[in-house]
């Protein structure tokens, strides 16, 4: 599959998620959820980057 154009940006530090059973049943932790959906959506998706980077490249952050 050809990669889909990264003009979406998800902010990492803005955004959460809970702990939960994944498909086999094992717990995972919120950490683990937050970080598994992250990867997912980096490359394919979106591009992944945190409050910080946004702001500078906004010119917002020295």
């Amino acid at each position: 599959m050809a990669p889909i154009p990264q003009n979406t940006t998800v902010v990492s530090d803005a955004t959460f998620t809970f702990g939960r059973n994944d498909f086999k049943g094992r717990f995972r932790s919120a950490d683990e959820v937050h970080a598994m959906s992250l990867a997912n959506l980096e490359g394919e998706y979106a591009s992944i980057r945190s409050t910080g980077e946004v702001l500078k490249s906004a010119g917002l952050n020295s």
